[in-house]
């Protein structure tokens, strides 16, 4: 009897590793061969390391593109409403608008104009010094407009034309600034994109 049972549990014994190595070798398990070597596992894991490194600096570049261009909108915008403002002076002097329609034309033009240097303030930020402080300056340079266009429409009121004369150089001394600044926004954009 004793030997019935030792008998019975070695063919249980015997089935289960039969067993063990059926299923090992559907599985994919076959020999030693077969288990990833641990430079293999150091491979794999650097692998995904530079994937996902590749995959967040993808995301930042594309953060910073969809940055650049809401600048470049809004500065092309704020553009706009620079020509609407000198429109109304054009208007005036080629004696196609009255001086109440040219005044209610800049005072349009420079509300007009606040409202979208608002929207530049409110630009979403990547993170990044460079960027923060670039914006800052396009913001302040690009600020730097209203006094003048108020000035200019004060100069309008009260028929200054040695104010609007100032004003005028004042203004082309500033867009020689925003030329500048948006020389900085493309070396910036460069030199985020290539990663430096």
């Amino acid at each position: 009897m004793k030997r019935a049972k030792k008998q019975s549990s070695r063919i249980l014994l015997t089935a289960i590793v039969i067993g063990l190595t059926a299923a090992l070798t559907l599985g994919g398990c076959r020999s030693k061969d077969s288990v990833p070597t641990e430079q293999e596992l150091t491979a794999k894991i650097a692998e995904k390391q530079e994937q996902k490194r590749e995959q967040k600096i993808n995301s930042a570049r594309q953060e910073l593109d969809r940055y650049f261009e809401s600048v470049a909108a809004s500065v092309k915008k704020l553009g706009e409403k620079r020509a609407a403002f000198f429109e109304a002076f054009t208007g005036l002097s080629e004696q196609k608008l009255t001086k109440r329609q040219a005044r209610t034309q800049v005072a349009t033009a420079i509300a007009d104009y606040e409202k979208t240097l608002g929207e530049l303030k409110t630009l979403q930020l990547p993170a990044y010094k460079e960027v923060q402080s670039f914006h800052q300056e396009i913001h302040r340079t690009m600020g730097a407009y209203v006094p003048l266009m108020k000035k200019a429409e004060q100069g309008l009121r009260q028929k200054d034309a040695e104010t609007l004369k100032e004003v005028e150089k004042q203004m082309a001394i500033l867009d020689d600034q925003v030329k500048k600044t948006l020389e900085k926004s493309s070396k910036l954009q460069v030199k985020v994109n290539t990663g430096q």
